[in-house]
């Protein structure tokens, strides 16, 4: 029994490598290249100067950069400069050893608009990006011409993270088992866990291979999402406290049946907290909302530029 259990085990292990190069190749970088700390980070640039803000887009967990793209590109980049990044870990970005921090996060995302020679933006968050975009608020508010949070995270919740993400993110086990058991069985559900998040609505024909979603079942990069879901808990408790040095204006926009970030936590706190906010709940629209309920999303971001002009 234990020679069975250790010939699958490494047999996970082989198909996990041949995964992860397999799949790397199939979705391949598209964009450009900042090296930061010795670590890359991938972004793409689309559309063109225009009397609009740029628009900074930051992706949540258990995804990348084509996410955000999918979503926006085609009807903003005719009218305005959009920058997409991956998060780092993500996609096709490296990893530093505190990356897991929101600030850091948001200290890289930073750096970038500085070396595009970007000097004011709207800052567009989804779910985890949107702590980011909260963070990098913070930390620059010379970048910070405006807020789009679509269900963002930004306050402490109840409850927990699941235990398998604590045991991918740890040092020694967590690499074995990732590639042994967590990457398989990913590569087999990979299409039932996404489409889990976009309850009660439904994936989008073609998104799954659209936004690259299986970039994510590379052993690295779960690894990466797992230690930002699993440190994410102490990094918004405490950054919540500092959100009434947020000055530019805010929209907030979430869906009325999201069981993944609840609104009446983190939407409905970030209004509560900051006058300058708009909130605007969906009615039955779940966690994914930029592809769900994409036309009042882009009728949020008209509204959200018109505030920015008066």
């Amino acid at each position: 029994m234990l020679t069975f259990i250790i010939i699958v085990l490494l047999a996970g292990v082989v198909f996990s490598f041949f995964h992860d190069w397999h799949i790397t190749d199939r979705f391949p970088a598209e964009g450009d290249f900042l090296k930061i700390d010795g670590e890359a980070l991938h972004y793409k640039r689309l559309g063109r100067k225009s009397d609009k803000l740029p628009i900074i887009f930051i992706h949540g967990a258990s995804c990348n950069l084509r996410d955000m793209e999918l979503a926006f590109a085609d009807a903003l980049q005719e009218e305005r400069e959009l920058i997409f990044v991956d998060r780092p870990g993500h996609g096709h970005s490296g990893r530093s050893p505190h990356d897991s921090e929101l600030a850091e996060q948001a200290r890289k995302i930073g750096l970038l608009l500085d070396h595009l020679k970007i000097e004011r933006v709207i800052i567009c968050g989804q779910s985890y990006g949107g702590g980011v975009a909260l963070a990098l608020a913070l930390a620059r508010p010379d970048l910070n011409g405006g807020m789009f949070l679509l269900a963002p995270v930004a306050y402490p919740w109840p409850g927990g993270i699941s235990p398998l993400h604590h045991i991918c993110s740890t040092p020694v086990i967590g690499p074995v088992l990732t590639r042994a058991i967590v990457t398989p069985f990913a590569v087999w559900r990979g299409r039932k866990i996404t489409n889990d998040t976009f309850r009660p609505d439904t994936q989008p024909p073609g998104y799954y291979e659209a936004v690259g979603l299986p970039l994510l079942f590379r052993a690295r990069e779960f690894r990466a999402n797992s230690a930002d879901l699993v440190a994410l808990h102490g990094e918004i408790t405490r950054q919540c406290r500092h959100y009434d040095q947020i000055k530019a204006p805010v929209m907030i926009m979430a869906g009325s049946h999201d069981v993944i970030v609840l609104s009446t936590i983190h939407s409905r706190g970030l209004q509560q907290e900051l006058p300058q906010a708009r909130f605007e709940m969906l009615d039955n629209i779940g966690h994914v909302l930029h592809h769900s309920a994409n036309g009042d999303i882009l009728r949020g971001l008209q509204a959200l530029d018109a505030e920015i002009a008066k």
